[in-house]
């Protein structure tokens, strides 16, 4: 048995595929952004006591998330920014020969985030719960938000506040040559 389609039947059949596909299709175009500030230095000064959530420093900091963003996604900006996310945190002490100067003396250290205008914006980005008396002069910190940090990036200025322990009391400023964050930015147009 032989099946026989006329012409004009397919093509009427295409047309309406294509008109029915063609409203339900929208572009969506979504791209990911690193946001590197830089890095802080900044001394740890002697801590005299080895009492929990002492504070280590505090640091202001600006970041103009738009200005990023626009360099690095073109045709993108802050009102396509979906969230943005902690993607790493370090903490370096200069390799120097200084063999005194190292993270051996801190047990805890925790780094918290908030807007330096609106105090009810913070967040703690990362944490060493148990950090190893070895001397070692590179700490990488355990992530400890997943939340949504974009409301308060985009404020620009910011204060970082580093509190912690001590297990025994340092002889000296302990100098950090560089608080090293990283953020992803998701941006999305709709």
């Amino acid at each position: 048995m032989k099946f026989k389609v006329s012409t004009p039947l397919i093509l009427v059949t295409l047309a309406l595929l294509v008109l029915c596909s063609c409203s339900k299709f929208s572009e969506s175009i979504q791209r990911d952004v690193i946001i590197n500030p830089g890095l802080l230095a900044f001394p740890i000064p002697s801590i005299s006591t080895t009492r929990e959530g002492v504070k280590f420093a505090e640091l202001l900091a600006t970041i103009n998330v738009d200005s990023i963003i626009k360099n690095d996604a073109q045709g993108f900006n802050t009102a396509d920014l979906k969230k943005i996310k902690i993607a790493s945190l370090t903490l370096l002490i200069p390799d120097t020969s200084d063999k005194v100067s190292n993270f051996s003396s801190i047990e805890k250290i925790s780094l918290k985030i908030s807007s330096s205008t609106d105090t009810t914006q913070a967040a703690v980005l990362g944490s060493v719960i148990d950090n190893p008396e070895s001397k070692v002069k590179v700490l990488n910190f355990k992530i400890d938000t997943d939340g949504d940090l974009s409301k308060l990036l985009v404020q620009k200025n910011l204060k970082y506040t580093l509190t912690g322990k001590v297990r025994n009391i340092p002889t000296k400023t302990i100098p950090i040559v560089g608080l090293i964050f990283v953020y992803r930015a998701t941006l999305s147009k709709d």
